[in-house]
């Protein structure tokens, strides 16, 4: 089977056809080219969509300038964009090649939906990027998921490519006496993908020879053993897990069998949590009611609740500086929750426990502030009766950077009442004459 009639038949099973709005992701290398000129012998009308992010200087311009000038060769329609991936890596505190992609991909959905439901991406991905894939997902762990590769179809995202190899696509370049522009940074083994892609898998082509097709095999294999799997998980979580509006309630003991890690790696996957976040919620069903866990990206939480975990997404409130009411008597934010208790007597014995605080309730005047400290702030130590500047106690704790970004503060009428976790203000103390208390518990997640 040619190329072209490999790309035509998985552009028929992914329900394609000229007559689909279709976008394509286009680089200037040669597996984008490729896939541009197979799209244009096949009779599609594709927009074209290319960033830059000016990371290899001239080089990114160049790319950009042979995009420009293959589309107006082409008459292809091409949307171009920029946007500063290292700035975005240092404020997301991720690596340059994933803030780039992060960058790329918001793009991309954002053209893709201005053109309706029926639009799609294509991306030039193919099947020597497969098996990478499968390579890098196993070495550094993960689910059967992972070993499945990219799938062929994923949201707004179709990858036609797949079945066909890389040689395959410069072969097809050769002869049809296509341009492109090469990549200096894929020459680097700086990243790991390229480690794999000019280290290992050469070698692994000396020791099997058939390694590339064995792969291929392999990962039909491993679709097919996940449907399978896929089929009896969510049977599993249909009969055990509780929906209730945006809630999911399960045992805990039933969860946690052994049995059912590969449920507990279902479940917490397609809520945000990554598979090392799986052991979490292990050590989170031997620990007491209110503490739990959030998501990697942080738009859900795992909360113990007596015998069962409580799933639901975060509320974006819960970053945020939050009131506290009279009433109130629990709050739940994104370092922990805070158990709120009023007291008629002060007791007979108060701990030294930092996440436990007692305070004068006439001295609070309600509702009280929970905010993250700021720069400038300061309070009185208890113990100290006198003022210090809140960045300078934290240094003094000997806290790391991002420790410091956890800490938040207990405020009364503009005034610190706890360093939530560390020391109460030595204003707000229960003293000789106190009569009301009241006790306010920290449980970090």
């Amino acid at each position: 089977m040619t190329i072209r009639q490999t790309f035509e038949k998985a552009m028929q099973s992914l329900g394609l056809s000229p007559a689909t709005p279709v976008f394509l992701a286009i680089s200037g290398g040669v597996d984008s080219v490729v896939l541009a000129h197979l799209l244009q012998e096949a009779g599609y009308r594709a927009t074209w969509l290319h960033m830059n992010f000016h990371l290899r200087g001239e080089e990114s311009d160049r790319d950009q300038h042979f995009v420009e000038q293959l589309a107006k060769k082409w008459d292809q329609i091409l949307h171009t964009s920029s946007a500063p991936a290292k700035a975005f890596a240092e404020e997301k505190k991720c690596s340059t090649q994933e803030a780039a992609r992060t960058l790329r991909y918001n793009w991309f959905a954002n053209e893709v939906k201005t053109a309706g439901k029926q639009a799609v991406l294509l991306t030039a991905h193919h099947a020597d990027d497969n098996a990478e894939t499968l390579l890098m997902n196993f070495l550094r762990g993960t689910g059967l998921r992972g070993l499945t590769g990219m799938p062929a179809q994923n949201d707004y995202i179709r990858r036609p490519l797949l079945q066909i190899s890389r040689a395959q696509i410069e072969d097809y370049a050769r002869e049809k006496g296509l341009e492109f522009v090469e990549d200096s940074s894929n020459r680097s083994t700086e990243y790991t993908r390229n480690q794999l892609r000019l280290e290992l898998m050469p070698m692994l082509r000396t020791i099997y020879p058939q390694v590339d097709s064995n792969l291929q095999h392999n990962i039909a294999r491993f679709q097919s053993a996940y449907e399978l799997y896929q089929q009896a998980t969510q049977r599993w979580i249909r009969k055990y897990i509780a929906i209730q509006g945006e809630e999911q309630r399960v045992s805990c003991a039933l969860l946690l069998q052994p049995e059912n890690r590969a449920i507990v790696h279902e479940w917490l996957w397609a809520h945000g949590f990554t598979e090392k976040q799986e052991e979490e919620l292990l050590r989170l069903g031997e620990s007491q009611s209110g503490h739990f866990i959030l998501s990697a990206n942080g738009s859900y939480r795992v909360i113990k609740h007596r015998n069962h975990f409580l799933l639901s997404p975060v509320k974006s409130d819960l970053k945020h500086p939050q009131w506290i009411g009279q009433d109130d008597t629990e709050v739940i934010y994104s370092e922990g929750n805070l158990k709120i208790k009023k007291m008629k007597t002060v007791p007979d014995r108060i701990g030294d426990s930092p996440h436990t605080a007692y305070l004068d309730a006439v001295a609070l005047v309600f509702p009280l502030l929970l905010r993250p400290w700021q720069p400038g702030d300061y309070f009185y130590p208890l113990g100290l009766n006198k003022k210090k500047k809140l960045a300078r106690f934290l240094i003094d704790l000997k806290l790391s950077a991002l420790e410091k970004e956890g800490v938040w503060v207990l405020e009364s009428a503009g005034r610190i009442v706890w360093v939530i976790g560390h020391r109460i203000d030595h204003r707000f103390r229960i003293q000789v004459n106190t009569r009301n208390v009241i006790q306010i518990e920290f449980r970090g997640r």
